[in-house]
């Protein structure tokens, strides 16, 4: 370590992609849309006040200059792709050598800090952060501390567990704690250097669930992670529960709990076995609760018919962005427009083609708008209509509330079509429609519709709650390639037996919850 000097070296990046088999592959091209930084580049986009790096970078480097002011932080690169299909695996190769090399010519580095989401996928690579924390430990070598931000659906393996001292996953589903992970992962980094020796233990379970089921304010996970927390002491740092990324159908496919002490490997292990123990035992409660595209029509309908009635949101759950779909299914649209619904609005479709020809045509104009006219995947359907162009925009914005608050976001050059009694925001960058701020910046009054459509799958929970309570929240079963029954999703690479796919699956290292409990009697701070 560099610590006899006066400062430490601290080398921070990112490199995120959350990839769905049955999505397009993900290219150099789809990640530098989405916000693609490397060296000073980093340093600069992060000391903005709303910077399109992850929020967890940001936090980190903020958080760590503070406890060290004479640090050196090193930037790699930043790379977001989103939930995306597989990634090039030629682009893979050359983000991870640009990783290491940058590490390699900053050579000695103290620590290392990367954000990654957990659940990439190369074209051949089934464990891009494996492979990467694997060649980033052999440069830096074996006392030099890694700490690891993830996505609590990271599908996490044993070897990224191996590789990294430190895992810390979002605690939160939506995901409002990406910063609060980033300042704790750099409290523990400064420990580290400080002398502070971690023990970690990382348990695996064969079990997966519809993402719909695993919002941490509802049951089952909600109890998971207060029973976690009721753990979580001295000399326990940190518990981290990942539900995994259901449709990444890979190898590493499950749940896992992740457990870090300081240096105290039986704790690790005894806690990691009880958190565990918790989540199996409510393997169960992960129970779907969708309605049908008909019942969307009949929920708005009847929010048209009364103003009494309380307006309603709808989550295009089978084509999210934010797990890997095009968004831009248009069954939905198509059910609500031939029903004659009124006052709605939907987004963000995602249909370059359509925008750019908005663009030309200009604000007032009306048209015939034929959404994927030249998309040949049957899931996306296509659909056309006389629309009249009500706004224009460059989809460039700053997110508002939930998620991405504070962020700068970038949908492309966007557009509200007026089609009938609904408007629809069509944008050119793929993205989940998380944040009120989409329809916002087009000019539509979320409090005065009856109806919304979104393409999300649970983010937007955080973002549009001033306007929808959970019981005005309905999840939508509709054609697409998120669709959320396990049965109806063809897995080929995640490990079998696996639960509930497999109702024989079992976990041999279950243990009781009350003799956990007694065991485990360490004070609070």
């Amino acid at each position: 370590m560099s610590s006899s000097r006066n400062h430490y070296k601290v080398a921070v990046g990112s490199l995120m992609a959350e990839c769905n088999p049955r999505s397009p592959t993900a290219t150099k091209e789809e990640f530098y849309a989405n916000g693609f930084f490397a060296g000073e580049s980093l340093m600069d986009d992060i000391r903005q006040s709303h910077p399109r790096a992850p929020q967890e970078l940001k936090a980190f480097t903020d958080q760590f200059r503070k406890l060290e002011p004479t640090c050196q932080l090193i930037p790699l690169i930043s790379a977001y792709g989103g939930a995306t299909g597989p990634i090039e695996q030629s682009f893979l190769d050359e983000m991870i050598a640009e990783i290491c090399d940058c590490i390699r010519s900053a050579l000695p580095v103290d620590a290392v800090y990367l954000a990654l989401h957990g659940s990439a996928k190369g074209a051949e690579d089934e464990d891009p952060e494996a492979t990467l924390l694997n060649q980033v430990r052999h440069i830096v070598g074996p006392k030099v501390p890694i700490v690891v931000t993830l996505d609590l659906h990271a599908n996490v393996s044993s070897e990224m567990a191996q590789l990294a001292n430190v895992l810390i996953a979002y605690r939160t589903n939506p995901h409002v704690d990406m910063a609060e992970c980033g300042t704790e992962a750099a409290e523990l980094v400064a420990r580290m250097l400080k002398g502070m020796q971690t023990r970690s233990a990382f348990v695996k379970l064969p079990l997966i669930a519809p993402s719909p089921t695993q919002l941490t304010d509802k049951y089952p996970i909600r109890d998971v992670l207060d029973y976690a927390q009721s753990l979580w002491k001295p000399p326990v740092l940190h518990i981290s529960l990942t539900t995994g990324y259901t449709h990444g159908d890979s190898p590493k496919s499950g749940m896992a709990v992740t457990v870090t002490t300081e240096d105290d490997e039986e704790t690790a292990k005894r806690v990691a076995t009880a958190v565990a123990s918790k989540l199996w035992q409510e393997r169960d409660g992960f129970v779907l609760n969708l309605i049908t595209i008909d019942d969307a029509v009949s929920l708005a309908r009847k929010a048209n018919l009364s103003r009494n009635e309380p307006a309603v949101i709808f989550a295009d759950t089978s084509d999210n962005p934010g797990g890997g779909a095009r968004g831009n299914t248009i069954w939905l649209l198509s059910a609500f427009h031939e029903a004659g619904i009124q006052d709605c609005v939907m987004g963000g479709l995602n249909d370059p083609m359509l925008a750019a020809e908005a663009h030309r045509l200009g604000e007032g104009a009306t048209f015939r708008a034929k959404f994927n006219r030249n998309e040949e995947d049957p899931l996306s359907g296509k659909f056309d209509a006389e629309a009249v162009i009500e706004r224009l925009h460059n989809g460039r914005c700053v997110g508002r509330k939930g998620v991405m608050e504070g962020q700068s976001l970038d949908l492309g050059a966007s557009c509200l079509l007026r089609i009938g009694g609904i408007r629809v925001l069509v944008i050119s960058i793929r993205q989940q429609c998380y944040d009120p701020v989409f329809f916002e910046m087009v000019g539509v009054d979320l409090a005065q519709v009856r109806s919304v459509a979104v393409k999300s799958r649970g983010h937007f929970r955080a973002g549009f709650s001033e306007f929808f309570g959970p019981e005005q929240v309905y999840d939508v079963d509709s054609p697409g390639l998120t669709a959320r029954q396990l049965d109806a999703f063809p897995f080929h690479k995640i490990p079998r037996p696996m639960y509930p796919l497999d109702p024989q699956a079992t976990w041999s290292g279950v243990v009781s919850l009350e003799h956990a409990a007694e065991e485990l009697t360490v004070s609070k701070p």
